[in-house]
């Protein structure tokens, strides 16, 4: 309202500074010829003249559009005031700061909608700082793209080399006296397993120990875990009194270094050679006890110490009950419950177990007692009762 009020009072002000129009004003000579009712009448036309002129500007001052004021004052934002604002603030001042040059709203009010919008944009495309912030608005957009772009590539790759929901395990060995129970018992259990053996029998893959050159077991055990995205690994290869007692027993060892190579596994079980054993080794076991030994050290070397969720365990029983294999001396051992402390090494992950050493028939036992945990959360119920 103080607007429309300035502009009247400068039109009232202007017709009353500017000379006098011809025809209304009376010449100050010719007055005495005219008279007193002649300049009164041209007194009297000369107001009508203004009345009819401010009449007139009335409207164009009231249609004149209230934001045009507003554009104008934000025009007149310092540009050191941007600095403290956030990116889309700056944005509509600087937007607004342009888009405000004189008489640009006046003259868009009479033009198409269609015909505003192009202008608008010839406008802002003209202006340097617009341009320059749209264009590091374009950069922002794409550094932020490839950083969630990153973000799922990790998270990818992070799933990937994360262990399965449910455990899934390679047995090597799963022909043998122990391993086929243990294969048994995760298959009856809805266990995921994968087992080897020299031949591929029985539904197996061949992995034939003594014809594998050095390093074939740890490169062919790493491709087996990561087709299979295996969780664990137990070995139960072994052998006693064999010309190939060191290859064979040492396999333990090789098959440990090409496990920790995928991350996905986080247990590794193996069987060593009874306290027992060691102390009194006897003859024709010596290459079986160095092996076993030499492999034993590679597993807690490699699974030992490790974070989430890696662990090792070795178990080392002196007999195994009904066994045909003469394992050295010590206290035998019940084969159910050697097969039951395994997989509790084996699912070690899921369950909260830590890395283990099982010299003892009691030691064993206490382990296989924690079967019951691994039966009850791991084991599906159809196939475990």
């Amino acid at each position: 309202m103080s607007s429309i009020r300035g502009v009247a009072a400068f039109a009232l002000a202007s017709s009353l500074l500017f000379p006098p129009v011809a025809g209304f004003t009376p010449n100050t000579n010719d007055a005495k010829k005219i008279g007193k009712l002649q300049i009164v009448q041209d007194m009297d036309g000369r107001r009508s003249f203004i009345t009819k002129a401010v009449v007139g500007i009335a409207p164009v001052i009231a249609f004149f559009p209230s934001d045009a004021i507003a554009a104008a004052k934000r025009a007149e934002i310092p540009l050191q005031k941007y600095e403290s604002m956030s990116s889309v603030d700056y944005a509509a001042s600087l937007k607004a700061k342009y888009t405000s040059e004189p008489n640009a709203d006046l003259r868009d009010m009479f033009r198409k909608p269609a015909l505003r919008e192009k202008l608008q944009k010839e406008r802002e495309e003209r202006d340097p700082k617009y341009v320059e912030l749209k264009a590091k608005r374009v950069e922002e957009e794409r550094l932020l793209a490839e950083a969630e772009a990153e973000k799922e590539k990790q998270r990818i790759i992070t799933k990937a080399n994360a262990p399965p929901d449910a455990p899934r395990i390679l047995v090597l060995g799963g022909t043998g006296y122990i391993g086929k129970e243990v294969r048994k018992k995760l298959e009856r259990g809805g266990i995921f397993v994968v087992a080897t053996s020299r031949n591929g029998r029985d539904g197996t893959v061949a992995l034939d120990i003594n014809e594998a050159s050095f390093g074939k077991v740890e490169s062919q055990v790493r491709e087996l875990i990561k087709e299979n995205k295996c969780s664990a690994v137990i070995s139960c290869i072994g052998a006693i009194g064999t010309d190939a007692d060191l290859v064979i027993n040492g396999a333990a060892g090789q098959a440990a270094l090409g496990a920790i190579q995928q991350p996905s596994v986080r247990n590794f079980v193996a069987l060593g050679v009874s306290p027992d054993t060691k102390a009194a080794i006897p003859k024709g076991f010596e290459d079986y006890v160095k092996a076993k030994s030499f492999s034993c050290g590679i597993v807690i070397s490699e699974f030992g110490g490790k974070e989430n969720g890696v662990s090792y365990t070795l178990i080392n029983p002196g007999k195994v009950e009904k066994s045909k294999t003469n394992y050295g001396g010590g206290a035998s051992v019940p084969l159910d419950t050697i097969v039951d402390a395994i997989l509790v090494g084996a699912t070690a992950f899921y369950t909260g177990e830590e890395s283990a050493v099982l010299d003892t028939p009691e030691q064993i036992k206490a382990q296989a007692a924690k079967f019951t945990k691994v039966k009850e959360t791991l084991f599906t119920a159809a196939n475990s009762a």
